[in-house]
């Protein structure tokens, strides 16, 4: 008989404990947690969405995340415009600061932009920058390499705070 009640007491034991704990969290209306600080974590979220430009000049016109890519005919002292739409998916204030210039095998200099460190675009400033704001950036991109420029060209944008 003492065996026997050796292993049913505590089973009736935790059994109470069980359906009271149940009992409580099933019958709680409200939780609530006092005195504890949230930290605010910022999202640094940008996208390319979307991007135009003029035919002719520009075929196979594309855009990841962060780069326009194309094929292009760009003759010396020629500019090819681009319409690029950033959208700011994140919760802080966002510019295009820069951008650089790819091919198959790497950058490709002698291409300038109308965007630089020192002239950038913001896509929203502190008071406008919500979850999913966009802004239509115009890019000029200029050949001042000395000779043509036929094939694939990346356009990367540079996004920073």
């Amino acid at each position: 008989m003492k065996k026997k009640l050796r292993v049913i007491l505590p089973l009736i034991l935790l059994l109470v404990v069980l359906f009271l704990t149940i009992g409580y969290s099933t019958f709680i209306a409200e939780f609530s947690v006092t005195n504890i600080v949230a930290k605010f974590r910022e999202e640094k979220v940008v996208r390319v969405t979307g991007v135009t430009t003029q035919s002719g000049i520009v075929s196979n016109l594309d855009y990841s995340a962060g780069a326009v890519v194309n094929d292009v005919t760009l003759a010396t002292g020629a500019s090819v415009n681009y319409n690029v739409t950033v959208t700011n998916l994140g919760n802080v204030p966002i510019a295009v600061s820069n951008v650089t210039f790819t091919n198959g095998n790497g950058e490709i200099l002698g291409l300038t932009s109308n965007i630089n460190e020192q002239n950038y675009v913001k896509v929203c400033d502190n008071s406008s920058c919500i979850n999913g704001v966009s802004k239509a950036i115009p890019i000029v991109v200029t050949n001042n390499s000395g000779g043509n420029i036929s094939g694939y060209l990346g356009v990367n944008l540079k996004f920073s705070k």
